[in-house]
């Protein structure tokens, strides 16, 4: 929190603050939550999901996860529900995003990581 001199409406914003943080730490607590690492994410700007591996359905595909964390270098971490992020793949995937991963035993989509903070715009249309 910070401190000085508080603006008018600061009563309002702390509020909300203490709600949001309150939901986070919700998020943070809940136990079903996967941490992924992508090491190469600032680099490459893309986040890569992984859906099969050794010919098996994999990563997101079988996650039992309601949020997923990706940690990104420098301790950068986006937190992301698991729902909007297979939305997002099946978005990577129509759009030819696919590769694979691990000596190629892996598949998947890169993702973005703008579409992650902004979205996409197919987002909001039915599929």
């Amino acid at each position: 929190m910070t401190r000085g001199i508080s603006r008018k409406g600061f009563d309002f914003d702390l509020t909300e603050a203490k709600y949001n943080e309150g939901k986070l730490a919700k998020v943070l607590s809940y136990g079903l939550i996967e941490l992924k690492t992508e090491y190469k994410g600032l680099e490459t700007g893309n986040f890569f999901l992984e859906y099969e591996s050794h010919g098996k359905p994999s990563g997101i595909a079988t996650t039992d996860s309601q949020y997923w964390i990706i940690e990104l270098p420098r301790r950068c971490y986006v937190v992301i529900e698991a729902e909007r992020l297979r939305k997002l793949g099946r978005i990577a995937f129509k759009e030819n995003r696919k590769l694979g991963g691990d000596f190629n035993t892996s598949r998947g989509v890169t993702i973005p990581l703008t579409w992650l903070v902004y979205g996409h715009k197919a987002e909001t249309q039915n599929e």
